[in-house]
């Protein structure tokens, strides 16, 4: 179902995936306290350098559809952020239903 959905898409299959990584990525942030938060290694460029999500989370989605963007051969060449640290035990912060970095929130 998956592939024939791309097959459709044209040139816009990356626009597309892009997309369904960002969604998947809101849909697995979510919490209650600060001990639910967890940073997971990145999904590579263009996804950022780490994922905040729930600790219960099942990140499969995002795997599956990253794997797809670079199967595809979408384009990765043109990040050009670098990386922070990600944080450490005690900079992770519920808020709102939210995973936050504290050290980028005031």
């Amino acid at each position: 179902m998956l592939a024939i959905i791309i097959l459709t898409l044209g040139c816009t299959h990356c626009d597309f995936i892009e997309d369904k990584v960002k969604a998947a990525k809101e849909e697995v942030n979510y919490c209650t306290a600060d001990s639910d938060c967890i940073a997971t290694s990145g999904f590579g460029c263009p996804f950022g350098c780490y994922t905040l999500a729930n600790k219960n989370a099942d990140l499969s989605k995002i795997k599956d559809w990253t794997e797809l963007y670079r199967s595809l051969g979408c384009p990765e060449s043109f990040c050009t952020y670098m990386c922070v640290m990600p944080p450490k035990p005690g900079e992770l912060k519920c808020v709102q239903d939210k995973c936050v970095d504290s050290r980028f929130t005031n």
